[in-house]
C-alpha cells in the first residue's frame, strides 16, 4: 500500500539508559522522525543490567548484552588525579588491545536485523560510527538484502582522525572503501567532516551535514547578572583539553587588578585532573555532574559560559555542549581555534567572545569585555531567532527529507 509506514532501523552503540552526547543524538532521531510515516526499530548495546529485545511506546528495541570480561572504569569528579591518569591508561591499553572489532556484537546486531527484517520489510538501515561495530554489522546485512536502502552516520572521522593510531586507521581505510561500494548517503556533524569523508568515502550521491543541537525546553529564567561574576564550564577535561591557558590569562588579568575580586568558575561534571593556581583555590568549585535541566540552568544563570578546545588538527569540531550553552542566550567565551566550526557559530550568533587557545592576550581581551559586560549589566545580543533553529528537532528533519528521497530513489 502506498501509504503503508517504511521501516527504518538505527544501529548504534549509544542509546538509554546510557547517557553521553552520542545518545542525545541517537536520541533525537528516533524522537523526532515523524512516526506517521515510519515505523523505528533500533539495535544497540546493553548493560549487565539492561539488556534483551523489549518495546518502548511503538519502538522496538533490541539491547545486546555485553560479553567482554575487561573492566573499562568510569570517571568520576572526586577522581584524585593519580586515580584519574590511572583510569585512561587502562582505557588506553583496552582500546589497543581489543581495537578488532567485536564480532559477537556484530552476529547479534545482523540477527537482530534479520528477526526484524523478517517480522516486517526493512526500508532503511542508519548505522552510527563510533564504535565501527554498528557499520560493519549494516554493511554485511546490506550486501545480502541488496533493496534495503543505507545511511552511514559519522559523528567523528575515520581514517582521517590524526588522533588515531595507524594500524587503525588503515583498518578504517579498509572499512571506508567497503561501506563506498554500498551505501546510499552519508551525514556527519560538521561541513569539514563531511568534506573528510568526500575524500575517505568518495562517489556517493548524498552527503549532508547533520549537526547535533539542544534537545530542550527552556526554563521561564529572567536574564539575571549575579553579584559575583561567575563563569560556569560545563563537562569533563581531558587529554589537552585543560583550563590552563584560562588561568594563565586570569593570574595577568589580577596582576594588572583588572579581574574583579569577588569572582568564581564553577567546574560542572571535571574530575581533579588539571592544576588550579594557589591563588585562585577559593575562587574554582568543582561539582558533580548534575542531570540535564540543573546543568541547563546553571548555564542559564552564569555570566559567562566557558568553551575550552584545543586545536587538534582537525576542523569541524562542535562539542556537545556549545548548542546547550547557546540556548540560554549568555554569553559564551570560546577558547579555541578561531578558524573552525564552533567559534564560527558563535560569532554568527552574535553570541560571545572568540579566543585561539593559546594566545594569552587574545584570552585577556575577551575576558575584559566578558567583565565589563557583567559590571555595566549589558545583555548578550544573541540572535534569538537563529538560536531556536539550533534545536534537534530542525536537523532531524532535514534527517526525514534525506531519507524519504534515498527511499525513493
Amino acid at each position: 500500500m502506498a501509504h503503508e509506514k517504511k521501516h527504518i532501523v538505527l544501529i548504534t552503540a549509544w542509546y538509554p539508559p546510557l547517557q553521553s552526547v552520542a545518545v542525545n543524538r541517537m536520541s533525537a532521531f528516533v524522537n523526532y522522525l515523524d512516526k506517521n510515516k515510519f515505523s523505528i526499530s533500533v539495535i544497540t548495546s546493553g548493560t549487565a543490567e539492561v539488556h534483551g529485545e523489549t518495546f518502548e511506546g511503538t519502538i522496538h528495541v533490541f539491547r545486546i548484552k555485553p560479553k567482554t570480561g575487561f573492566w573499562k572504569p568510569k570517571f568520576n569528579t572526586a577522581d584524585s588525579k593519580l586515580v584519574h591518569y590511572s583510569k585512561v591508561a587502562r582505557n588506553v591499553m583496552y582500546h589497543r588491545l581489543f581495537s578488532h572489532a567485536d564480532k559477537d556484537w556484530i552476529k547479534e546486531a545482523v540477527d537482530g536485523l534479520k528477526k526484524l527484517h523478517k517480522g516486517q520489510k526493512i526500508d532503511l538501515v542508519i548505522s552510527s560510527f563510533s564504535p565501527v561495530e554498528p557499520h560493519l554489522a549494516a554493511l554485511e546485512f546490506c550486501n545480502v538484502e541488496s533493496e534495503v536502502k543505507w545511511i552511514v552516520d559519522m559523528r567523528d572521522e575515520m581514517s582521517q582522525n590524526p588522533q588515531d593510531d595507524p594500524k587503525i586507521r588503515k583498518k578504517y581505510a579498509l572499512i571506508e572503501a567497503a561501506i563506498s561500494k554500498r551505501t546510499n548517503a552519508l551525514i556527519s556533524v560538521s561541513e569539514p567532516i563531511v568534506d573528510y569523508f568526500k575524500l575517505s568515502v568518495p562517489g556517493l550521491k548524498h552527503y549532508l551535514e547533520i549537526r547535533n543541537g539542544y534537545d530542550h525546553e527552556m526554563p521561564s529564567l529572567e536574564y539575571n547578572f549575579n553579584d559575583e561574576f561567575t563563569m560556569l564550564h560545563a563537562g569533563s577535561f581531558y587529554g589537552v583539553r585543560k583550563p590552563n591557558t584560562l588561568f594563565a590569562a586570569l593570574e595577568n588579568l589580577d596582576r594588572k587588578n583588572l579581574l574583579p575580586q569577588n569572582w568564581k568558575m564553577i567546574c560542572a561534571g571535571a574530575s581533579h585532573n588539571f592544576s588550579i593556581p594557589a591563588k585562585f583555590k577559593d575562587h574554582v568549585q568543582i561539582i558533580e555532574r548534575v542531570p540535564q535541566i540543573k546543568s541547563i540552568e546553571l548555564m542559564a544563570r552564569a555570566d559567562l559560559n566557558l568553551l575550552i578546545q584545543p586545536p587538534t588538527g582537525r576542523k569541524g569540531i562542535f562539542t556537545g555542549k556549545i548548542f546547550d550553552y547557546l540556548s540560554v542566550g549568555k554569553p559564551i567565551l570560546a577558547i579555541a581555534d578561531n578558524d573552525d566550526v564552533a567559534a564560527q557559530l558563535i560569532q554568527n550568533m552574535h553570541a560571545g567572545f572568540c579566543a585561539n587557545f593559546n594566545d594569552l592576550a587574545d584570552i585577556e581581551k575577551s575576558l575584559v569585555q566578558a567583565i565589563d559586560m557583567w559590571k555595566n549589566k549589558i545583555p548578550s545580543n544573541i540572535d534569538q531567532e537563529e538560536i531556536k533553529k539550533l534545536h534537534r528537532k530542525y536537523q532531524v528533519e532535514k534527517l526525514q527529507a534525506l531519507i524519504e528521497q534515498v527511499i525513493h530513489e
